[in-house]
């Protein structure tokens, strides 16, 4: 079957194209999940099993070779030859690590647990560059096109370039299924929503901010009650070994340790208490872009800066929520494969340089101020100067800029306090206050910060 969608004649080509792709990805992401919580689920609770089979066999053995009654006079399954019966409870203990190990090697071949947060992340992305190419915004916006350079092909660009990192990861040896349902998906977009016609700025604070707000609620209330259950759980199980101890039964303290340890980690490959934050300050994120955007004039809001912002503001928050999302789930499997090496490759990668400044987290805290006519500064948008300085190519600097740069001037040499002035002069002009800056703008101030 081909890779694409049939195409009613009313709808967009490229849109079509692109919500397809996201389906694709999306509904493999959701395999994906699926077989890797039920392989991490299944090796936890073998984990636990062979813990209980070890300390019911030893048990048992030490039964069987402390009783002085002759067999024949026992009760089945007692009354068979002791070596043989020892034999039988044997094989479960043997056989349950060894499936243990085999199912430990499957997760770590296959990668699923890496396909899934790779999967989810690119379909994220895609449904982000819909929503600006809907919006008209950034690159989409009709002032900046070309005619070699239409919204269509921007678009198609942003999909091949999403593709093409997927496909350098892991994800390009497993086998993709392909989405045969309607385009768009109906859990993908909210009531009302076609998916493909251009959106005013009040649709987009409908179907976006506040279905993502209220998305993020129900997911963090949802993994709230979760982590509170799981945590009561490991006390009382916590507390069991205690009382086992006081009751002289320290051989089963063992089983309960290994089932309050299979509960926490648990928690910690799904990494439930850190999604709880990331969604609490997501959803906090987005109720102030809300009200921000409510505090507008009309005449403002008809502004195609102010739309801007919100569009930006608003994909960054997500896309910032999505990035520690992925970071946090890499660390988790790279723990869980045991690869300390990808895991310290994660923790020293910094944050992608090639994405557009509009997106970037930072752009939350661009949020422009209004001046008393109730408009907003263009100025206020543009990305900060680097103060990275570029190094300098030595085929191209000038004869005697570097003696000029390693040795002091004569000036320098013969007065050092001309040094000490100039270094306080910097220092003044550095804690100096910006007098474009408006102090009494918290806004302002959070830019700033």
């Amino acid at each position: 079957m081909p890779d694409t969608a049939p195409i009613p004649p009313s709808r967009n080509q490229i849109l079509e194209d692109a919500w397809f792709r996201f389906a694709k990805y999306d509904k493999n992401a959701i395999v994906a999940q699926k077989r890797f919580i039920q392989q991490r689920r299944w090796i936890l609770i073998l984990g636990v099993a062979a813990t209980t089979l070890g300390v019911s066999y030893s048990l048992i053995e030490k039964y069987i070779k402390e009783m002085d009654v002759p067999p024949h006079t026992l009760s089945y399954p007692f009354s068979l030859n002791q070596t043989h019966f020892l034999e039988i409870v044997h094989f479960p203990v043997l056989i349950v690590p060894i499936i243990l190990g085999v199912l430990v090697a499957i997760s770590v071949k296959f990668n699923m647990g890496i396909s899934w947060v790779m999967l989810r992340s690119s379909a994220e992305a895609i449904k982000k560059e819909i929503y600006r190419y809907r919006m008209q915004v950034g690159e989409f916006n009709p002032v900046k096109l070309t005619p070699a350079e239409s919204r269509d092909v921007r678009l198609a660009r942003s999909l091949k370039l999403i593709s093409k990192r997927l496909m350098q990861t892991s994800v390009n040896q497993t086998d993709l299924l392909t989405y045969e349902g309607s385009v768009p998906p109906k859990y993908s977009t909210p009531d009302g929503d076609d998916g493909f016609s251009d959106m005013t700025a009040e649709q987009y604070l409908t179907w976006r901010v506040e279905d993502q707000f209220s998305y993020y609620q129900k997911k963090a209330a949802r993994l709230g009650k979760d982590l509170r259950r799981f945590q009561l759980v490991i006390f009382i199980l916590s507390a069991v070994g205690t009382l086992l101890a006081g009751l002289k039964f320290d051989i089963w303290i063992a089983v309960s340790s290994s089932l309050a340890a299979a509960f926490a980690a648990y928690l910690e490959f799904r990494r439930v208490e850190s999604n709880v934050v990331a969604c609490n300050i997501s959803a906090a994120d987005l109720y102030d872009i809300r009200v921000w955007w409510h505090a507008l004039t009309p005449a403002a809001r008809a502004q195609q800066v102010n739309v801007e912002t919100l569009v930006a503001s608003t994909e960054a928050v997500l896309q910032t929520e999505n990035a520690g999302w992925l970071q946090e789930m890499r660390e988790a499997l790279a723990e869980i494969y045991g690869d300390k090496k990808d895991k310290a490759s994660h923790e020293d990668q910094p944050a992608p340089t090639d994405v557009d400044f509009a997106l970037k987290p930072d752009a939350i805290a661009i949020i422009a101020k209004q001046n008393k006519s109730n408009s907003i500064m263009p100025a206020d948008l543009e990305p900060p100067l680097l103060e990275t300085p570029i190094a300098a190519d030595a085929s191209t600097t000038p004869a005697g800029s570097s003696a000029a740069a390693s040795e002091p001037t004569d000036a320098n040499a013969k007065n050092p306090d001309s040094v000490e002035e100039s270094e306080r002069a910097e220092a003044a002009q550095l804690t100096a206050p910006d007098p474009a800056v408006d102090v009494t703008d918290p806004t302002a101030a959070e830019a700033v910060r």
